[in-house]
């Protein structure tokens, strides 16, 4: 599968929704976690809508994203006022960012597209780049969300859906499987929702250790 090409396309589709201009349900949620102020990064943050969410909030934000076409609409959406910066970013590779830099890592369903391997590693940049008792924010997809049905199961977590993209579904013990040793649990569980009518993603919110 041509990553860039489909992320490109379904960027393109996001772009008519009506619900792509306002921040996340997560977002909103979680934010009553955040420090009173400081620095986000929002990893795979798509059209900007969270990045421009917590930078309206006060915080100085640096949102990272695979798709170029995603970041274009999220610079255009985005006031020069606020305090964003953009980066074309593929997760698996590591984090152009200097150690102990962020007060928060954000990502909302950014993560979950990865094998073993390279979600472990995605976990220690996470832990990297985050300040000592720096905040870990996250959603991600689950094994009770509907998709999987359609989904062909490959192995460990990942299964590959009807249009070949390859995606990792949690629970609740796998998740921490990945954050038990570099994180302190403030919240974990599967109610978790977006726009789209899913009410049973996964939510993590911990600190790091």
């Amino acid at each position: 599968m041509d990553l860039k090409k489909y992320w490109e396309e379904k960027h393109l589709r996001y772009s008519k929704q009506d619900w792509i201009g306002k921040p996340t349900l997560f977002a909103q949620f979680a934010f009553k976690y955040f420090p009173s102020q400081g620095s986000v990064l929002d990893l795979g943050c798509g059209h900007g809508q969270d990045s421009r969410f917590f930078a309206e909030n006060g915080y100085e934000v640096v949102g990272t994203e695979f798709s170029e076409k995603a970041l274009e609409f999220a610079v255009s959406k985005s006031d020069p006022k606020l305090k964003i910066s953009y980066i074309i970013h593929d997760l698996k590779d590591d984090f152009p960012l200097k150690d102990s830099s962020f007060d928060v890592v954000y990502s909302h369903l950014s993560v979950q597209f990865f094998d073993n391997k390279i979600t472990e590693k995605i976990f220690n940049e996470i832990q990297r780049v985050l300040k000592k008792d720096g905040l870990l924010v996250l959603l991600v997809n689950s094994l009770d969300d509907p998709e999987v049905k359609n989904s062909k199961f490959l192995y460990d977590d990942l299964y590959e859906a009807p249009d070949g993209l390859i995606k990792r579904f949690y629970n609740e013990k796998s998740l921490e499987k990945f954050t038990e040793d570099k994180f302190k649990t403030i919240l974990l569980d599967s109610k978790g929702e977006t726009y789209k009518d899913i009410s049973t993603l996964i939510r993590y919110i911990g600190t790091k250790k």
